[in-house]
């Protein structure tokens, strides 16, 4: 019986782990796109959280979840 070639060998490793990945990244991985104004608030959010606002940070976090 031959041995398998590393090629062939390569191959079910593709279909188990690459395809999957590539699925996924195409797909966004389930998520929505972020519409302009949920965008800006998110940035809005991270900038509070840089400069330890964070009740501010985790207000707005709060209001994306529930609008968006």
């Amino acid at each position: 019986m031959a041995k398998p070639t590393k090629q062939k060998a390569a191959l079910p490793l593709f279909f188990i782990i690459l395809l999957p990945a590539l699925f996924l990244i195409s797909t966004g991985c389930g998520h929505r796109p972020m519409t302009g104004s949920a965008r800006s608030l998110y940035e809005t959010a991270e900038k509070n959280y840089r400069q330890q606002n964070f009740s501010d940070a985790i207000e707005i976090y709060q209001q994306i979840q529930n609008e968006y």
